[in-house]
């Protein structure tokens, strides 16, 4: 039988040419599991922020060696127990957990998923929620948020393809309940205070302390920094999500909270990240554009760089009024 429920792409609330498509793959699914059960997603980002440098070839949001954030925040903010599942077998796997009314997610090569921008042209992870099996034409009914909206019936054995082509990854999900606290605003407003300022720890650099360490090895690399831009590009794009995912926080209690965010927050601060969203996509686009046109300069990219040190500074100096 089917889920209970039905899996919809996530409505967000602030949409510009700098946010729209934040959420990705994996983060789309896990709002839509907690908007199908009647929860603002918006809480689940609540603590969205993240930089953790380890060299100019290996930085990212997350903690070297741990889950990725957005599973710490489903525990703590909606009491999700999660499950994760490696190298069990797909169908029967997908069975139980809609047996179970629980959707279940799957992280799959994207150069095997027929409906993705990366179909035989680019190997890459790629999440799926598995909302429907039927046992007798050995089909399983997909859904698909990012980069564009896909729900229906695939083979089976396409999809096991697919999922034995990547790391064999299967997420299961028990249902959500979320009860607003004021201790839980207080703890999630200091985890992203703390992942703002950072500090340094076993050869990784977090926060500020790891953008200021980035600066310095730019400066240091000089013009040969060019070589590595096509990896930035790469590496830069969740960091700017996941700021644009605080940013629709702020905005959610701004729009539905006016009391908690007009006692608790700074006005200022939702300026701030904003202006700090838009700093990163800036020097992003600027890095790609100096690669393209051979017109790399240091000066400009570190001027680019700067201003983002300037306002994630502000963003934690503003933040930490409400702790």
């Amino acid at each position: 039988m089917p889920l209970t429920y039905s899996l919809d792409k996530p409505v967000l609330l602030h949409y510009n040419n700098y946010n729209f498509d934040f959420l990705n793959c994996e983060r789309a699914l896990v709002c839509s599991y907690l908007v199908a059960h009647g929860f603002p997603f918006q809480w689940f980002l609540s603590d969205s922020w993240g930089f953790f440098y380890r060299s100019h070839t290996d930085f990212s949001i997350n903690k070297a060696g741990e889950a990725p954030a957005w599973m710490n925040s489903l525990q703590r903010v909606y009491g999700i127990e999660i499950t994760m599942l490696r190298e069990e077998d797909l169908r029967a796997t997908a069975e139980t957990a809609i047996n179970e009314d629980e959707a279940l997610f799957i992280f799959v090569d994207g150069w095997h998923v027929p409906w993705y921008y990366a179909f035989q042209s680019k190997h890459e992870m790629h999440a799926l929620a598995v909302v429907d099996v039927d046992k007798e034409n050995d089909c399983l009914r997909m859904t698909d948020f990012w980069p564009t909206v896909f729900t229906d019936w695939m083979d089976a054995g396409v999809i096991d393809t697919a999922y034995q082509a990547g790391d064999k990854l299967m997420v299961r999900l028990t249902r959500p309940d979320f009860h607003y606290s004021d201790e839980l605003f207080r703890t999630q407003m200091i985890n992203c205070h703390a992942l703002m300022v950072g500090g340094e720890s076993d050869g990784e650099w977090a926060g500020l302390s790891g953008l200021q360490k980035f600066r310095g090895d730019l400066v240091a690399m000089g013009d040969t920094a060019k070589e590595h831009i096509a990896d930035w590009w790469e590496f830069l794009k969740p960091i700017n999500d996941v700021r644009s995912g605080f940013y629709e926080f702020l905005y959610y209690l701004e729009q539905h909270e006016p009391k908690l965010y007009q006692q608790q927050i700074d006005p200022e601060l939702l300026t701030a990240v904003n202006e700090t969203v838009i700093a990163w996509y800036a020097l992003r686009n600027g890095m790609l554009k100096a690669k393209m046109t051979d017109t790399y300069s240091q000066k400009r990219i570190l001027a680019a760089l700067d201003k983002v040190i300037l306002l994630e500074e502000k963003c934690a100096e503003l933040l930490a009024k409400t702790l």
